[in-house]
């Protein structure tokens, strides 16, 4: 019963029922259409021909007739005649209001009566009118009728089921022919249900079927990316968690033991330890936060020139605090993009702690905009650590910090970077670093245009 149902509900079998089906209702439709033309053809012809048979009893009869009330001799051959052409007839007067013969006995009536009328006339003169009637139901005026209507039913009724086994069988080959780019597809769908992520199906017609391949290979690769970024995370989390809990247990197990007094310092040691856990709970929520930017992003016109003087204004305080030189390069034009204003506060704000935490006291951060036809390009430069150029690659990726002697409280967990990057990915943008090792880095973040993604939409 299942293997019955999976059977009905497959394309191929659905597509060969609905083609069958408008073809069944095209076939009738066209059937009874021909037959319709060919009784209406028939029936002409009947007309016709019973039309030329009234003529023939006409001219037999013509020598028969005066013009005066028929003889009972006359009406006898008349009657003859008519039973020879299978009619009935009916004779008048030449005026029409007297009837002088009538072959019509009492019977069935006709279904489909049939009248010819005749002027009779004899040697110039109009004898009298002639009525011959017929059913055209029947076929006694016409035996050969029969056998040919009979001919013609078997003929028709042959070549209409062989054109219905011709469209059947064509209704098959359409129904696999179209089924057929689905099938290696269904397959691969469901080898990527029971597990087999790495599944990538090949191009297929027709483009409705190659589009939703595309949507199939994406989702896949999404899926892969999301997997990887799930198990890279619970790594990292396992990794960064295990050496704050094992000192917080190592201490408390020693103040239990006694081997470490209850002082303040060794309570500090454990909050510190404590308060790390915390802020790093605190930025895996705000990475996990920009990794699923692109499905929460509040996309709206913002004017990056009036965002980045904000941001900058908002340092000020802190530039100052840590005595380091803090300089804007403004751009006084609107430099309008389609974006999440709170999540680009947080790349600029992530770029210019990051330059402040690399910077040292007397140093220097800049931080300025411009513009082009394509992009708005912000950067952020300072005269700090800078980087080598093994760690290029790696600055944007979790828990990765530049410099590993810097302790894990002054240092940071290394996520920060990594927020900014998947916040600019999420906006279509993108981020470059240039770096050296002793004289600072230069991060630069480039946002398309408003006009540029209008343009791709058309």
């Amino acid at each position: 019963m299942i293997a019955k149902q999976r059977f009905v509900s497959k394309t191929e079998f659905v597509l060969f029922a609905a083609f069958s089906c408008l073809a069944m209702i095209l076939f009738i439709v066209f059937y009874f259409t021909v037959l319709s033309i060919s009784d209406s053809s028939l029936a002409q012809y009947k007309k016709q021909y019973l039309e030329d048979q009234s003529y023939k009893l006409a001219f037999t009869i013509r020598d028969k007739l005066t013009e005066e009330p028929l003889s009972d001799l006359q009406a006898e051959r008349i009657a003859a005649s008519a039973r020879q052409f299978s009619a009935e007839v009916r004779y008048f007067s030449p005026d029409g209001e007297t009837l002088w013969f009538d072959s019509f006995q009492s019977g069935e009536p006709f279904a489909e009566p049939f009248a010819v009328q005749i002027p009779m006339y004899v040697n110039g003169q109009l004898t009298g009118n002639l009525h011959a009637y017929y059913d055209l139901s029947r076929n006694t005026a016409l035996p050969f009728l029969s056998e040919l209507q009979r001919n013609m039913k078997r003929r028709n009724n042959f070549l209409f089921a062989i054109f219905l086994c011709l469209v059947l069988g064509l209704n098959y080959y359409l129904a696999r022919k179209l089924a057929k780019p689905l099938k290696p597809v269904s397959r691969s769908a469901e080898s990527i249900v029971s597990g087999s992520r790495d599944v990538i199906v090949g191009p297929k017609r027709p483009a409705e079927v190659a589009q939703l391949v595309h949507t199939i290979n994406h989702l896949v690769l999404e899926f892969n990316r999301q997997e990887e970024w799930r198990k890279q995370l619970m790594q990292d989390l396992t990794h960064e968690l295990r050496t704050p809990l094992t000192s917080v247990l190592s201490r408390l197990e020693a103040l239990i033991d006694g081997v470490y007094p209850a002082s303040e310092e060794n309570f500090n040691k454990i909050y510190a330890e404590i308060d790390r856990l915390y802020r790093m709970v605190n930025d895996m929520q705000k990475l996990s936060e920009a990794e699923a930017a692109r499905f929460q992003l509040n996309m709206r016109p913002v004017n990056l020139s009036q965002l980045v003087n904000d941001v900058y204004e908002s340092f000020l305080f802190i530039a100052k605090e840590k005595d380091i030189s803090f300089i804007l390069h403004p751009l006084h034009a609107p430099c309008i993009v389609e974006a999440d204003p709170d999540r680009m506060i947080q790349v600029l704000s992530n770029l210019i702690s990051n330059a402040f935490k690399y910077s040292p006291s007397g140093g220097k951060v800049e931080i300025g905009i411009t513009a082009s036809d394509d992009s708005i390009t912000i950067y952020c430069l300072d005269n700090g650590i800078g980087m080598k150029k093994e760690d290029l690659g790696y600055i944007f990726n979790r828990f990765y910090r530049v410099d590993k002697s810097r302790s894990r409280s002054s240092g940071g967990l290394g996520v920060g970077l990594s927020i900014v990057k998947a916040l600019v990915d999420a906006h279509g943008g993108s981020i470059e670093v240039n770096s050296r090792f002793g004289a600072g880095s230069t991060f630069v973040v480039s946002i398309p245009r408003i006009e540029r993604k209008h343009r791709g939409k058309s």
